[in-house]
């Protein structure tokens, strides 16, 4: 990626926090040199029926050959826009083809009724004028942070496939051992929320960072729950796994089958 266009959409959204609206504000030449590097964007309207179907000719091209290597190479080059993808792709998995279907009894006006997205006057504009430059930072940053909105969901799927997804290194494989070495020495009782602490000695990036990996893992089926622990506050997607399950070898095996002989021998024991 462009480093000084990924710098322009930074300095848009961040200085050591988000920075407040009105404070938000990109040059214009900045802007149209971000754009002509395809880190910015302008101005995105599509309808809900449209965005459907996008999404449904998208998700098939994340196969489990290349959520394996984006997962695994996205872990020391600290790209976590990556992992984002997979999650978006199992969301994208969860839907169905349909048109927009108004929801009468709902607490705000235009909801779809099979989707629970809200949709515009008609239903026709389900998203008008939407930023991608929030977007794509969010993604860029964190892995993104709204993997449940069908805006999201088509805009990271559509990003991923224009880019060179790296083969894992070494230095990644021991990484991921790493990882499950922690998952491996759980408690019983830990929560996601717990998990995310520990994992912290072996993956030192953000707090979101580490939640992000965490479901990625629960939809991958590595963080799979025996049963299903309902706790609000915890990593949606991982929210029923606890210490006591660990982690899934059946679902290691058949998601990372090209490097499973690669990992350490510590993680069969």
């Amino acid at each position: 990626m462009d480093r000084k266009a990924r710098n322009i959409l930074f300095n848009t959204y961040w200085k050591k926090g988000w920075l407040p609206a009105v404070a938000r504000y990109t040059h214009p030449a900045d802007l149209a040199y971000a754009i002509s590097m395809g880190v910015m964007f302008t101005p995105y309207s599509i309808t809900h029926d449209a965005c459907i179907a996008q999404i449904m000719s998208l998700r098939e091209e994340l196969t489990p050959e290349i959520t394996a290597r984006a997962f695994l190479g996205s872990l020391t080059a600290a790209r976590p826009e990556l992992r984002s993808a997979i999650i978006s792709a199992f969301m994208a998995q969860q839907l169905q083809p349909h048109p927009f279907y108004e929801d009468k009894a709902a607490d705000h006006p235009n909801v779809c009724a099979i989707c629970r997205q809200q949709g515009g006057i008609t239903g026709e504009a389900l998203y008008h004028h939407i930023d991608l430059n929030m977007l794509n930072f969010e993604r860029l940053k964190w892995g993104g942070t709204r993997h449940r909105d069908l805006i999201y969901i088509l805009f990271d799927l559509q990003q991923f496939r224009q880019l060179l997804v790296p083969m894992p290194t070494l230095e990644d494989l021991t990484m991921f051992s790493a990882l499950l070495e922690v998952i491996a020495a759980s408690f019983p009782g830990d929560t996601p929320a717990v998990l995310e602490k520990k994992l912290k000695a072996v993956f030192p990036v953000t707090k979101t960072e580490r939640q992000l990996l965490i479901e990625v893992l629960a939809c991958m089926g590595v963080l799979q729950p025996a049963y299903n622990h309902k706790d609000k506050n915890q990593v949606q997607l991982a929210a029923g796994w606890r210490g006591a399950d660990k982690y899934n070898k059946a679902a290691l095996q058949s998601c990372f089958q090209p490097y499973i002989h690669l990992l350490t021998a510590s993680l069969y024991r």
